[in-house]
């Protein structure tokens, strides 16, 4: 009966679309897709994640090689570009090479290529750069000129500090020929000295030899040397005297 009402009033149709979702249990699929779609809500907001941090890492590392927050886009990408191809230019003028036509990209998206074809230019320098071992020998001769001239001013500043040491010296001693003239005067009152002393010495031993004697006990003429028999009074007294105060001291 409520088919044929349904078709007598034209909702037939309606209740058929009726029937069919609850057939389909819409609220369950509505349902799934929500989870579904929290689900990949959920990867794409890790995904964004992830992919802030990776930016947050390039930009730090790019501030690390001295690159400015301002230059971390398409435009200073491009200028970083033109600059390259400019050191490299002036680096080949330097060393007497020459730069294959490097084209700066007018996008962005084409500056891996370039940095492909720089990198290929510079592996070329390097391969024909002027031989390294002249480089190295050169360097190497640099640094010894350079301790040599180093040795040769701290020699220089000893020469200067003993020069005038020396002059402070022969203001206050003399020079060569006023020294020279003091140790021959030196010398000269040394030698007299010495030969003064050996003959103190000689004297010596005779007078110790004369009192031993005289104090021997030997019998000997009162008043008389014992060695050349001339008159002597009180040779021993005599004697004993001079080495006293002439010898001994």
């Amino acid at each position: 009966r409520n088919d044929a009402i349904d078709r007598l009033l034209g909702l037939s149709d309606y209740r058929n679309v009726l029937t069919g979702m609850e057939a389909a249990r819409l609220s369950a699929e509505q349902k799934k897709m929500g989870e579904n779609f929290d689900s990949f809500s959920g990867e794409i907001e890790v995904a964004l994640r992830t992919r802030e941090s990776d930016l947050k890492g390039r930009r730090d590392a790019a501030g690390q090689k001295g690159l400015r927050e301002d230059q971390l886009d398409e435009v200073g990408a491009l200028k970083i570009g033109k600059e390259a191809k400019g050191q490299l230019n002036q680096f080949a003028s330097e060393v007497g090479l020459s730069l294959l036509d490097l084209q700066v990209p007018e996008q962005w998206k084409k500056l891996p290529q370039f940095q492909e074809v720089a990198n290929g230019e510079i592996k070329r320098f390097r391969s024909e750069m002027p031989d390294v071992k002249k480089q190295r020998d050169l360097f190497d001769l640099r640094s010894k000129i350079t301790e040599l001239t180093q040795k040769y001013k701290q020699k220089r500043q000893y020469r200067d500090s003993t020069g005038a040491k020396f002059e402070d010296f022969v203001r206050q001693r003399g020079d060569h020929k006023s020294i020279g003239g003091k140790i021959k005067e030196m010398q000269s009152r040394f030698d007299s000295k010495e030969k003064k002393l050996l003959e103190v010495n000689a004297k010596a031993a005779l007078v110790r030899d004369a009192i031993e004697y005289l104090t021997s006990g030997i019998r000997i003429p009162e008043n008389r040397c014992p060695v050349c028999g001339s008159v002597a009074p009180d040779l021993l007294e005599h004697l004993k005297k001079e080495w006293e105060q002439e010898i001994e001291n």
